[in-house]
């Protein structure tokens, strides 16, 4: 039995009414009871919750697995879309859930490292409006695919409203965190937006194509 599948096997057998010995643990798996304690360090840190108590033994959630699979672009960042808007849900159960599958998807996503630019290190901002910013993502999607120029509303950090016409290049997901990537026409350099940013993102008749300076391959 492979480590990760007897980490699965594992959190199976962790009942959330019923704890079990690590004694009784490494018996149902055939490993050492040295071994139970590792495992169980590797669960913890993995996000799965598992609590113990000395002499009774350990209780945890079962974990559904899933196998590994390949997803297009589109399916991410609809699964991003759909945990960010989780998470600011009420309910605090399912919003912890959604922060904890939102920290282990950008663990997962080793190839699509955020970019080093500044608006993904700011923290959120008093005037981002989360719900708003989602409300604008078939604007702004639409505006990439068909290399449309846009008008753009955003609020900055101090809650000024600053206007930009801009070409949309990218638009990018880690997480809850959406950031519009574009050359702006109104500041003559390349900018960042965050989603939470924009009160409102109109298309705009005008089409663009690419430009020495203005692609986003140019970007330093």
């Amino acid at each position: 039995m492979s480590a990760d599948t007897r980490l699965i096997a594992l959190s199976q057998l962790l009942d959330p009414d019923t704890p079990v010995r690590a004694e009784d643990l490494a018996q149902r798996l055939g490993v050492s009871v040295r071994t139970i304690y590792r495992d169980i360090d590797r669960l913890i840190a993995a996000g799965f919750p598992v609590s113990g108590t000395k002499g009774v033994g350990y209780r945890g959630t079962p974990l559904s697995a899933i196998a590994p699979m390949a997803v297009q672009e589109d399916e991410l960042q609809a699964l991003h879309l759909g945990l960010a808007i989780v998470s600011e849900t009420p309910d605090d159960r399912l919003r912890r859930a959604a922060l904890s599958m939102i920290r282990r998807l950008e663990a997962a996503q080793t190839t699509t490292a955020p970019p080093q630019a500044p608006v993904w290190q700011r923290p959120p901002s008093a005037f981002d409006d989360v719900a708003r910013g989602f409300s604008h993502l078939a604007t702004l999607r639409a505006a990439i695919r068909a290399r449309q120029k846009l008008a753009l509303s955003c609020v900055d950090d101090t809650g000024a409203a600053r206007p930009h016409v801009l070409r949309p290049l990218k638009l990018a997901a880690v997480g809850a965190q959406w950031v519009l990537s574009a050359w702006s026409e109104s500041t003559d350099r390349f900018e960042d937006f965050r989603l939470a940013q924009i009160q409102e993102a109109r298309a705009l008749p005008e089409l663009f194509v690419d430009e020495p300076g203005k692609r986003l391959s140019d970007r330093a």
